[in-house]
């Protein structure tokens, strides 16, 4: 599991490359709000929340759903 999270924060990191410097800290966060989710719930909302947030930069959907199928182990 820490491997799990060391590569899903690194590529996070990477992924914020595709976007202007003033959005990447709300895509960090949000990702970051989706791994330290609590709760099902929690992790629900803030996967809406990146969900939302991918729709408006279309170049991270792959990436969102990449770990959205993987998220029930790790998150």
């Amino acid at each position: 599991m820490k491997t799990c999270e060391f590569h899903y924060k690194q590529s996070v990191e990477r992924h914020m490359t595709y976007l202007e410097i003033y959005f990447r800290n709300d895509f960090k966060k949000l990702a970051y709000d989706m791994l330290e989710a609590q709760s099902h719930s929690d992790c629900d909302a803030a996967c809406v929340a990146m969900s939302c947030f991918c729709k408006k930069y279309v170049q991270l959907a792959s990436w969102y759903e990449w770990w959205t199928k993987r998220k029930d182990p790790f998150f």
